[in-house]
């Protein structure tokens, strides 16, 4: 009878669903066809009739066994096609299950315990049931349990831990694919970049490397990095003018032109006394003297004094003139007598420094004590 239920299939069932697994095991859709398995344990059971707690199983394909949830509807379905049979009575009977599928989710204690263990499992949730028969045989083959496989071990871990979203087996499948197809671009995280859009590749040209043509194999050479240096930093001179050349054609354009023909005739017939002026020379500025170093202005009686030539008649001792007469003849003066304005300066400056200003004191006394303003007292 265990020949008759087929090769092992749980394991490769959770390994197909992991690897098209999309973030939630509710978007996976229920299997609809039928498999062959073994009832091998109730993990709960109704205690009366009016007992509506969830019925729980273990079933097993001869080498895995997973825990099983017996939807309401599968029970019901049961009882009306096989009416008078008990569905708890097929204890390692033989059954069928349709449309299932896997869930990740906590499961009943052994021995009808109501209590659901700590973490959560890889179990089936069964919506159709048929019991074939061999009710009361032993266990077929030594099934362990389908977590104990090292591949869906890794799958319910990567779902069981914080953070974790049990995309492990559908990476790996994914490098395995890239990995086998080196041409093709990678597809490791395709699902995940579902809202990206896609862009078209076009192929890349391959050379051409057939025996009539020669291709020239590419050498690469050493940069030059002052030259890029210069070519990137270069001084500017004085007068950029100068390095605007005039091509002959240029010359020749200018001077076939009429404008610029007359103008140059013009300029070469123009005498020389017509021309325009040249440019005014710049001159140097004079220097102001400094205020700080000179010496003070002499005042308005000094200076008349050391102008005042020696020797010259004052209008009090000039001589009185002769009765009758209309004027006095008066000698001309000497070309040595008048000095011009400069050997005046001179003259006046070494009179100032042959005779300085004496320092003269004030004639106002110092104010008494009752002159004296007296600061009042603040009120």
């Amino acid at each position: 009878m265990s020949n008759s239920m087929g090769d092992e299939w749980i394991r490769k069932y959770l390994i197909d669903v992991g690897e098209r697994f999309d973030g939630s095991l509710a978007k996976e859709p229920y299997r609809d066809k039928k498999k062959k398995v073994q009832l091998i344990e109730f993990l709960t059971v109704p205690r009366s009739e009016e007992d509506q707690c969830p019925v729980w199983g273990v079933i097993s394909d001869k080498g895995h066994k997973i825990a099983v949830r017996f939807t309401p509807e599968a029970l019901q379905d049961y009882s009306r096609r096989q009416p008078g049979n008990s569905f708890f009575s097929a204890l390692n009977g033989i059954i069928t299950i349709n449309r299932f599928r896997p869930v990740f989710t906590r499961i009943p204690l052994a021995n009808n315990i109501r209590q659901a263990t700590r973490d959560s499992y890889l179990a089936f949730e069964v919506n159709s049931i048929n019991v074939l028969g061999s009710q009361g045989e032993g266990v077929f083959g030594t099934p362990k349990s389908v977590e104990e496989d090292s591949d869906v071990k890794m799958w319910a871990d990567d779902m069981r831990k914080l953070g974790g979203n049990g995309n492990v087996l559908r990476l790996r499948k994914d490098a395995a694919q890239a990995s086998a197809e080196p041409d093709a671009p990678a597809r490791l995280g395709l699902r995940g970049m579902a809202g990206s859009p896609i862009t078209k590749q076009t192929a890349k040209k391959r050379a051409d490397t057939s025996p009539g043509k020669h291709s020239i194999p590419l050498v690469s050479h050493p940069k030059d990095l002052m030259k890029i240096y210069r070519k990137q930093f270069r001084g500017i001179p004085d007068d950029p003018w100068g390095l605007v050349t005039r091509t002959s054609v240029v010359v020749e354009q200018l001077g076939s032109m009429s404008v610029y023909k007359t103008d140059v005739e013009a300029e070469a017939s123009r005498p020389a006394d017509q021309k325009p002026p040249s440019p005014r020379i710049p001159q140097a500025r004079r220097s102001l003297p400094n205020l700080g170093s000179s010496q003070p202005a002499m005042t308005p009686s000094h200076r008349e004094t050391s102008l005042k030539p020696a020797g010259s008649p004052t209008a009090s001792e000039w001589p009185p003139s002769p009765t009758g007469s209309t004027a006095m003849a008066v000698d001309d003066p000497q070309d040595g007598t008048i000095e011009p304005e400069d050997d005046l300066a001179t003259v006046v400056k070494q009179e100032y420094t042959s005779s300085p200003l004496k320092m003269l004191s004030s004639q106002l006394s110092a104010p008494t004590p009752a002159q004296r303003q007296r600061s009042q007292p603040a009120p």
